[in-house]
């Protein structure tokens, strides 16, 4: 009986900010079924910088993590070790989510899709920068080097992977585009010299979503 009671008492003392409506979850306070991974492993030595995609700071984002989308959850995106980690609120304590479960997420305005079932990738998470027919994703790795006086230092590495039909080529200048739509080479050649006719000079990944869009709708 005195079971049922804290049972009873429990529910009626938990927030309506944890009840989900629609599958959607306000992660405004500590909410149990997205904080149940490991805690975060510390990194076994010292390295200059972070292994997180832009700095170590968590921001409040939103996660659709086994198929439920949870919001304002403070979390980050760990590029040397491909895991999202999610702080747990009104504490520091950072816990890693199990990928398999993650199936998108925002960090920064920016979208990132859970890609590990696509053929040619290595890695779970991607920026999607276009997502249609094909998708655009981009790679962010990190990875660490000595530099003077024996300091060690994270840098980051970008790749550029165009995905259709399940199946990814990297992307690097115009070879991939013709791989994946040898129908449309004349018209991709086309479209990309007019690119060039406009007097700007895109960088690569503002050209690569123009030409993803244009093979995706043309």
């Amino acid at each position: 009986m005195k079971r049922f009671f804290l049972f009873v008492a429990f529910v009626v003392l938990v927030p309506a900010s944890l009840l989900a409506q629609d599958g959607n979850v306000d992660v405004s306070k500590w909410d149990a079924a997205i904080f149940r991974g490991p805690v975060v492993e510390a990194y076994p030595h010292y390295i200059r910088g972070t292994a997180y995609l832009n700095s170590a700071e968590f921001h409040k984002e939103k996660v659709m993590y086994n198929r439920k989308l949870y919001y304002n959850v403070k979390l980050n995106l760990d590029v040397f070790r491909d895991i999202v980690c999610v702080m747990v609120p009104e504490s520091t304590i950072e816990m890693v989510l199990d990928s398999p479960l993650v199936e998108s997420f925002t960090l920064n305005g920016k979208e990132f899709v859970n890609a590990s079932g696509v053929e040619g990738l290595e890695r779970s998470f991607y920026e999607k920068l276009y997502g249609g027919g094909n998708m655009l994703l981009k790679e962010t790795v990190k990875k660490y080097h000595r530099k003077d006086r024996g300091n060690v230092e994270f840098y980051p590495i970008v790749r550029y992977f165009l995905v259709k039909d399940g199946k990814a080529v990297r992307v690097k200048g115009m070879k991939a585009f013709r791989k994946l739509y040898p129908e449309k080479k004349k018209a991709l050649r086309r479209y990309r010299i007019e690119l060039d006719n406009t007097g700007q000079d895109p960088d690569n990944e503002k050209l690569y979503i123009a030409l993803a869009k244009f093979a995706d709708n043309n």
